[in-house]
């Protein structure tokens, strides 16, 4: 058996695809195979299928059949109702399920989603049990270093300001990507300012004292004060909005990343986080 095998129609270029990936709604050819999927576990003994009924019930409030009901009630019926946001919501339920009882068998499970996102066009893929947006999406080893400098009590305050950053930016149906930018940016001046032991001062202003204090090179502070300066210049983010927002998802990935690899730097230059 060939494992992960490449189909015809996908060596061939034979099956359309959309132009762009889709993201506020859910190709039905998605619902039907995540259907397929939560039904193999049942197939396969990983759960009865009760079990996977009350799984994608619960997720969505709805009442779970019973077992008469069961009978006319398929996983396809209950899929299909679905918005594209539930689904990714029960995805994410059946993920946490599986991989109570065997994380191999959940890994599986999310290569098996993500096969029916990618083939569908559906912009989305899971990553470590949870839907995201597909791209480049902040590396995962920026993230995580990050989150583990700021989980020193003495930084709760810019931790908590980056976690709201993460939770805007990754917020459905709509993501909050103007209060994404803000927030991953005022994570850094807050750790400045903790950094410097002075509350009230700016970005810009830290940035300075800091090259002065620890003979930073010019250039590199000055990638930190343009994404800074970034925040200022853009409309809804350090002023009001007249207008809808203009940033893009590519805009709030990068300011997050960039904001992200700005803590773990300063963070270092203080002598904390890892050498």
């Amino acid at each position: 058996m060939v494992e992960d095998r490449t189909p015809f129609s996908q060596r061939y270029d034979a099956r359309p695809l959309p132009s762009e990936p889709i993201y506020d709604s859910v190709p039905a050819r998605v619902q039907v195979g995540i259907g397929n999927i939560a039904i193999s576990l049942a197939t396969q003994r990983v759960f009865g299928l009760e079990r996977i009924f009350g799984i994608i019930c619960s997720e969505i409030d709805t009442p779970i059949p019973g077992i008469l009901e069961q009978h006319n009630q398929t996983v396809f019926t209950i899929m299909n109702k679905l918005t594209w946001y539930e689904l990714c919501d029960v995805c994410e339920a059946l993920y946490e399920s599986v991989e109570a009882l065997n994380s191999e068998r959940a890994n599986r499970f999310q290569h098996d989603i993500n096969k029916v996102f990618a083939r569908n066009g559906f912009g989305y893929e899971m990553r470590h049990g949870q839907v995201e947006h597909i791209g480049a999406f902040l590396q995962e080893e920026v993230i995580a270093e990050t989150r583990l400098i700021l989980s020193d009590p003495e930084l709760a305050g810019p931790s908590e300001q980056f976690q709201d950053a993460l939770r805007y930016y990754n917020a459905r149906p709509k993501p909050d990507l103007d209060n994404a930018v803000k927030e991953a940016i005022s994570a850094v001046e807050g750790l400045t300012r903790i950094l410097l032991n002075d509350p009230k001062i700016v970005l810009s202003k830290a940035l300075l004292e800091i090259r002065q204090k620890k003979g930073v090179h010019p250039a590199l502070v000055e990638i930190i004060a343009k994404v800074y300066a970034y925040r200022g210049d853009v409309e809804g983010i350090a002023h009001g909005a007249t207008a809808p927002s203009q940033i893009t998802f590519a805009d709030a990935e990068f300011v997050i990343g960039s904001a992200g690899n700005a803590i773990i730097y300063l963070a270092r230059l203080f002598g904390r986080g890892r050498p």
